[in-house]
């Protein structure tokens, strides 16, 4: 009987053991995936419209190169099969940092990744990429930066490591905005700092010596960036065969390997019967570039054939977010002077487009509330919310991770960095980002758990051999007499 109870003791203990790891921070991979079962990945090119980031030394903006970094990493992440890809602002356009995070949020996104260029003197160099200071996060973001930095390196961009910032509000939080906005949503998130504009040897990886972009090597960087999210996923390409019966659909933008059902002799063609619906390339890549239907048609020399019918949907509205700035106020002055005439909306589309609006309603704020609020946008059938902070001094942020993020309220105060790394907001730059890390309610309740398990585990070892060692004195003591 003893040796049972120890057996089931051991494996409660060898539980709570495991609970008590995994809330000090050894995670694994963990996936949302959207309600198709998608992986949800967020590209954030930083600073737009009239910001325009780090000029470098040969002219270059750099909010032109991290928009088409972020496109060519897109477009990359796109030919994958069970995965979901958006953008945080259109081309031209600017986003508060809040704004970008509940993007991410909102779309129950797998990974945040903010794509940058740094600055500094002309002879720092290399790529970093920041990851969390959170133990809820640092695994995960660390394990994605490594693998972003691996391929970066491989580009002859020099490597400066995995590098973690604490904010100068709170203990224990990450400084950049958009990072501790998106992992208070429960979304992990990754800045990265591809090379430095200001050296002159660093700035053509992007762009060539009179400052115009170069698009083949920020084609290769956007890659190298997508490659570490399909090694870190374990994604596969998308492929399929061009057997004359079967059918794929496609998001616009979205590509898929082709391969023929029969095999011939002979060189091979690729044909689409409508180039301004899908093209395909010699290779038999098609990419979907309008809504609407078209066939794949290949011919080997010999003249076996095939076809494969493409059907690109319609671009839907699949979320509303909205943004306002300034989005943190430390006065109740600054707080009920709040002015939501000049709020702005994001709808994002399910071809990962998205394009920015004045919403229809912005809901009410309550100003005695102190710490986070999420007033109610909409705009035309869509509803969605506008996140706006007052981050008075009794304010305490919050951490929220996947299991909870539906029920607790994440809470910043953002103090935005003065040097290069981060992306810029006329006001919310001021405000600042919070740092004092309060632990997620379910890492409290899972270690407890496990401190609670392992205390009565103990206790009932030693009560039953306790009991036991009484028992075998007794018995020997009859012997004895």
């Amino acid at each position: 009987m003893i040796h049972q109870v120890k057996r089931i003791c051991a494996k409660a203990a060898v539980l709570a053991a495991t609970l008590i790891i995994g809330v000090m921070g050894n995670s694994v991979n963990a996936a949302a995936a959207d309600a198709d079962g998608n992986i949800v990945i967020v590209i954030d090119p930083g600073h737009g419209g009239d910001d325009p980031g780090k000029i470098g030394v040969n002219g270059v903006n750099e909010e032109d190169a991290n928009y088409e970094i972020a496109k060519a990493m897109m477009s990359r992440l796109e030919q994958c099969d069970g995965v979901r890809v958006y953008l945080t602002r259109p081309e031209e356009e600017w986003n508060t940092n809040t704004g970008r995070a509940m993007i991410a949020a909102a779309l129950n996104a797998d990974f945040l990744i903010s794509i940058h260029n740094n600055s500094g003197t002309e002879t720092s160099s290399g790529a970093i990429v920041y990851t969390s200071v959170l133990p809820l996060y640092s695994t995960i973001t660390a394990d994605m930066g490594n693998y972003i930095l691996g391929n970066l390196e491989q580009l002859g961009i020099y490597n400066n490591g995995i590098q973690t910032r604490n904010s100068t509000e709170y203990v224990g939080e990450d400084y950049y905005t958009i990072m501790g906005e998106g992992m208070r949503a429960g979304v992990p998130t990754v800045l990265i700092e591809h090379c430095f504009l200001s050296n002159p040897v660093d700035s053509l990886f992007v762009s060539h010596e009179d400052g115009s972009l170069d698009y083949e090597k920020i084609a290769l960087i956007g890659k190298a960036d997508a490659d570490a999210v399909i090694d870190y996923f374990n994604l596969s390409a998308n492929t399929a065969v061009a057997d004359s019966e079967s059918v794929v659909e496609l998001e616009k933008g979205y590509s898929v390997r082709v391969t023929p059902g029969k095999t011939g002799t002979g060189n091979i063609s690729w044909l689409s019967s409508n180039e301004n619906t899908v093209r395909v390339d010699e290779n038999g890549f098609a990419t979907a570039v309008n809504s609407g239907s078209a066939t794949i048609q290949y011919s080997y020399e010999d003249g076996t054939t095939g076809t494969l019918s493409v059907n690109v949907r319609i671009p839907e509205q699949v979320a509303l977010v909205g943004f306002i700035d300034p989005t943190f106020y430390s006065t109740p002055e600054e707080f009920a002077g709040v002015d939501l005439s000049s709020a702005r909306a994001s709808v994002i589309y399910s071809d990962g487009s998205v394009k920015q609006v004045t919403p229809d309603h912005v809901g009410e704020v309550d100003y005695n509330k102190v710490g986070i609020q999420d007033v109610a946008v909409s705009y035309g059938a869509l509803d969605g919310k506008l996140r706006i902070i007052y981050s008075s001094p009794e304010y305490v942020p919050e951490v929220t991770s996947r299991e909870t993020e539906a029920q607790t309220e994440p809470t910043t105060n953002e103090p935005q960095p003065t040097e290069d790394v981060t992306q810029t907001s006329q006001q919310e730059s001021a405000q600042g980002e919070e740092d004092g890390m309060s632990f997620d309610i379910m890492m409290i309740i899972k270690l407890a758990a496990g401190v609670v398990i392992v205390v009565v585990i103990g206790t009932v070892v030693f009560f039953l051999e306790n009991r036991m060692s009484k028992s075998r004195r007794r018995n020997r003591r009859r012997r004895r007499y």
